[in-house]
């Protein structure tokens, strides 16, 4: 059933099934050896699935997607999505650099229109940058 929720959100099949299989044999595994179920789960439950994912040597950007994968399930499920705004922390993020060549900025630059002023309505003088 989460498979076909996913898939009619717009996952992509493979998505679907990793998204699916993820919480069929690891989260509700961890789930059943620590006694709760998904309807008791709370911010302690997910920081404890934290320190068991890390205790596995599991890594934090690891643990953040399986997070964002938690946080499906619960919307699925109709249930509070604490797993929302859980995150860990320690990720770096790549920032696109490179997008254009020096000529095409100067390029750009030279296109971009200087101010200039215009009147508006009332006599107003509005300034365009």
């Amino acid at each position: 059933m989460f498979k076909e929720w996913l898939l009619n959100k717009g996952f992509g099949k493979n998505t679907a099934h990793d998204y699916s299989l993820f919480i069929e044999k690891k989260f509700k595994l961890f789930l059943h050896e620590s006694s709760f179920s998904i309807e008791q789960l709370e911010h302690e439950t997910l920081m404890q699935y934290i320190r068991y994912r890390k205790a596995e040597g599991i890594g934090a950007k690891t643990i953040n997607l399986e997070l964002n994968k938690i946080s499906y399930y619960l919307d699925f499920k109709g249930l509070p999505n604490v797993a929302e705004p859980i995150r860990v922390k320690g990720v770096q993020r790549r920032i696109p650099h490179d997008l254009f060549t020096e000529k095409q900025l100067d390029n750009i630059y030279n296109k971009f229109p200087e101010s200039k002023n215009h009147w508006t309505h009332g006599n107003t003088l509005k300034t365009y940058h």
